[in-house]
């Protein structure tokens, strides 16, 4: 044998020195599964695991079901259009648009951090949520103050 034959020969014989053979069969099992078998459908679903936060719809619902239990007047029914109308009824057209439009950038806010926390795993604590919504708004207030002809 070459020297370097015989080095690699001495690497692999202390590689091995911890390894203790015994007569029982070989078994493999996948820790994936209750069973410990493979099955496709496993393997498809721990692909997955960990890119995505854990995602209850449920809890979507309970809030969207309190949210068209809001109210100021309360209408006789639990419909959000009739809650909207309610508190827009009466209102000169700039306060209606006002209050549309800080409702409307308020969701959009909340839909941006759902997003968020589906699509890049992260999520901002609420209040930091609650400032970027103001800050949209702040902007969105400011932007339509100015007049066309002013620029």
């Amino acid at each position: 044998m070459q020297t370097e034959q015989l080095s690699d020969f001495v690497a692999l014989w202390e590689c091995i020195q911890g390894v203790h053979l015994s007569e029982e069969n070989d078994s493999i099992s996948w820790r994936w599964t209750p069973s410990g078998s493979y099955t496709t459908a496993s393997a498809y679903r721990i692909q997955f695991a960990g890119s995505l936060p854990h995602f209850e719809s449920r809890k979507i619902w309970k809030v969207w079901r309190h949210i068209q239990t809001w109210s100021l007047p309360s209408p006789s029914t639990t419909d959000i259009n009739a809650h909207w109308e309610c508190l827009i009824h009466g209102l000169p057209k700039k306060e209606t648009r006002t209050l549309s439009e800080r409702l409307i950038t308020s969701w959009w806010g909340i839909w941006k951090e759902l997003n968020r926390r589906i699509f890049r795993s992260s999520a901002l604590p609420p209040l930091e949520v609650a400032y970027l919504v103001w800050e949209e708004v702040q902007s969105r207030s400011l932007a339509s103050s100015i007049d066309p002809g002013d620029i």
